[in-house]
């Protein structure tokens, strides 16, 4: 609630169509949800400086998994030469030496404030108030009470508990934020799931309008359960996941059956082979999501109608639907490695979304159209590009496959727009800056919802 109050002030002091503040704010919620969990601390505000490192952290650690971002990943024999003549080396040590000074320094936050110090909470002024997280019933606190059963290192408690932080902040806001474009290129949509969230609002609350929906409520909504599965499946963690390995020694098999032939052909996985999946390509199945570029809700409500169980939206037979979207489709991963905070993460978008589906309007700028344009034409020459260097291979044939596809007749220029920048968004290709550009949020007109949350803000905060 407090980021939907936060973005409505910013509606009103920072009107431009160009500010990023919107994002900035997006980007505050989720991290300081995930640091309240960890550190028992709250991000204030976008320009915290826990904050301004962590996204440094982020960004070093999205260069190192980029696939093909040192030569050494192709020519291992390079591994042998000194940190001297390895760039690369000395890169990713100065990235270590930075991160783990940022995560002890809020390791031994936490220490001082379970001991008790008295400078824990006074050298930054309201650095660690507000978080609705005792600092003894936090994540931090229990790995240090337990370090010594897991037999875990000083470094390893930092690293956990900094993993956790990494792994929820901005695969979040991301999200939310391909949220935010598809509600603006696809006003049918929006519209439905703001009429679904009033509809439920108002007569659920015995006509009242003056409280804010709660979890309860948004189990009720199905079709802003479909809203946030579709925007998780536009937005993996990355086209490919994150990578594993075996942890066994020798060759690994696995026996996959073909569904053409009812055979089964042998995968072999050498030891300490680093496996991806191709993500991006599951999400964008044509047979099993037709349409794949267009953003459609209402193809989970057909899944769900059409088979007795469907991962994604659970039927609960006394409170609803499920707000867990851990199995809808591989954003969380799969298998024993899926992410351990998927249900979390979860109930926050739906929360989110709910919420600012039920507060703003959401309106589509002049410069969406423009970049547009130059992303198409990016992508028409990086599909040229590849097909001249693989003309008669499966790479060329796929990219030429790809651009077909990316093709397919719109239903109308909103949804070419969808499409395109949604894409681009999540490939990278359109910044958090472009995106901000491309997107405004106002006030709903007539609506007494956002008083309702500002209201509910005062009742709690006091403020």
């Amino acid at each position: 609630m407090i980021m939907v109050g936060r973005i409505a002030e910013l509606r009103d002091t920072s009107p431009g169509p160009t500010d990023t503040k919107t994002l900035d704010e997006i980007s505050r919620f989720t991290a300081s949800s995930v640091l309240q969990i960890t550190y028992a601390r709250r991000a204030e505000t976008p320009d915290d400086p826990i904050l301004k490192d962590l996204q440094i952290v982020s960004q070093n650690i999205a260069s190192a998994f980029t696939p093909g971002q040192y030569w050494v990943e192709d020519l291992p024999l390079l591994d042998i030469f000194p940190a001297l003549v390895s760039p690369w080396k000395r890169k990713l040590t100065s990235d270590h030496q930075f991160e783990m000074a940022l995560f002890e320094g809020l390791l031994r936050g936490v220490e001082r404030r379970l001991d008790g110090s008295k400078g824990a909470q006074g050298s930054i002024p309201g650095q660690f108030g507000g978080s609705v997280i005792a600092t003894d019933q936090c994540a931090s606190a229990e790995l240090l009470r337990n370090q010594e059963h897991f037999q875990l290192g000083r470094e390893d408690v930092a690293y956990l508990a900094a993993g956790i932080f990494e792994a929820g902040t901005e695969t979040t806001a991301m999200t939310i934020n391909t949220f935010l474009l598809a509600a603006t290129c696809y006003p049918e949509m929006t519209r439905r799931a703001q009429a679904d969230i009033d509809d439920y609002m108002s007569s659920s609350k015995n006509h009242s309008e003056d409280l804010v929906p709660t979890f309860a409520d948004l189990q009720h909504l199905p079709y802003l359960g479909a809203v946030v599965k579709e925007s998780l499946r536009l937005t993996p963690t990355g086209s490919s996941g994150v990578g594993h390995t075996p942890t066994r020694p020798g060759i690994h098999s696995l026996r996959l059956e073909c569904d053409e032939d009812g055979g089964t052909n042998k995968l072999t996985i050498p030891n300490e082979a680093t496996v991806l999946a191709n993500t991006y390509g599951l999400h964008h199945d044509t047979n099993r999501y037709p349409e794949p570029w267009h953003f459609d809700p209402g193809r989970w409500i057909a899944l769900d109608s059409n088979q007795d169980f469907e991962p994604g939206v659970q039927r609960c037979s006394t409170t609803g639907y499920s707000l867990d979207h851990t199995h809808a489709n591989f954003a969380f991963g799969f298998g024993r490695r899926i992410c351990p905070g998927s249900s979390l993460a979860s109930h926050t978008l739906s929360m989110a979304i709910a919420l600012l589906l039920l507060c703003f309007d959401f309106k589509l700028t002049d410069r969406a159209e423009a970049h547009r344009r130059e992303i198409e034409k990016l992508d028409r020459e990086e599909f040229r590009r590849w097909f001249e260097l693989f003309p008669a291979s499966d790479v060329g044939r796929a990219a030429m496959h790809r651009e077909q596809l990316s093709k397919e007749e719109c239903h109308d220029e909103r949804d070419r727009l969808g499409r395109v920048l949604i894409d681009a968004y999540i490939a990278f290709k359109l910044s958090r800056e472009q995106l901000a550009e491309c997107i405004r949020l106002e006030p709903r007109k007539g609506r007494p919802w956002l008083k309702a949350v500002g209201d509910t803000l005062a009742s709690t905060w006091g403020q």
